[in-house]
């Protein structure tokens, strides 16, 4: 009972916030605030196509879907920033819930959904070195978010790895972007891929070198078709 009262008055005193708005969060409400998640950042999908506007998708991968625009400098950048390097892999898994959600818009999930035993949810893999310096992989807390909301089965490295430490491609060119990660990714279980769709998930679709990257391997690996989802797009 003490301890219940001494909760209620630190969270009046010190009040949890969006980390997107700073302001206080109510009820059910979690990392972000209601408004944050369903109004302030654009929808790259409006016309809910099988990918976002402007995206021209190679023939391994059927659609592709992300929740929100990214704009370079803004709200979403710092929440991102928050996922990616403040050690909030819960923030990861409750995004990929609402990432998940989000899915059922899609076109090209909609037809999936039809065979939803055949359907697995892949989070995009760091290399090991990456990975011992952040503590946690934010694509794969997505991917577990995901999986939750859609009732999937998540796979991790231990299915898709990243067999070759490549560069960080902020300054990178699209061309530069596609050479650094040639023959990155590798199917450690090609036998799981059989006859399955894949649902690959990682924070934020740019160029989609990467994802394409883990596209081609998955579909070297087995895979009968492939769909990328991401929480933003830029």
């Amino acid at each position: 009972m003490i301890k219940k009262i001494f909760n209620a008055f630190e969270t009046l005193l010190f009040p949890t916030v969006c980390l997107v708005c700073d302001s206080r969060l109510y009820d059910k409400e979690q990392y972000v605030c209601e408004y944050c998640l369903k109004r302030r950042f654009p929808d790259p999908n409006p016309h809910k196509n099988k990918s976002c506007e402007g995206i021209l998708l190679p023939d391994q991968v059927y659609f592709q879907e992300a929740m929100w625009k990214f704009d370079q400098g803004s709200s979403l950048q710092k929440l991102l920033h928050h996922l990616k390097y403040h050690g909030l892999g819960a923030l990861g898994i409750e995004m990929g819930i609402q990432l998940g959600n989000h899915m059922k818009n899609n076109p090209g999930y909609a037809l999936w959904e039809e065979k939803a035993e055949e359907i697995i949810v892949v989070g995009v893999p760091l290399h090991s070195k990456k990975l011992r310096i952040r503590g946690y992989n934010q694509a794969e807390k997505i991917a577990i978010g995901v999986g939750r909301a859609l009732n999937l089965s998540v796979f991790d490295e231990s299915l898709l790895t990243r067999v070759r430490f490549t560069k960080t491609q902020t300054r990178f060119s699209h061309l530069q972007r596609i050479e650094n990660m040639n023959e990155a990714f590798l199917v450690v279980e090609p036998e799981l891929l059989t006859n399955r769709c894949v649902l690959l998930v990682d924070d934020v679709f740019t160029t989609g070198s990467t994802t394409f990257a883990c596209a081609s391997a998955l579909q070297k690996g087995g895979a009968k078709q492939i769909g990328i989802i991401t929480l933003a797009v830029a």
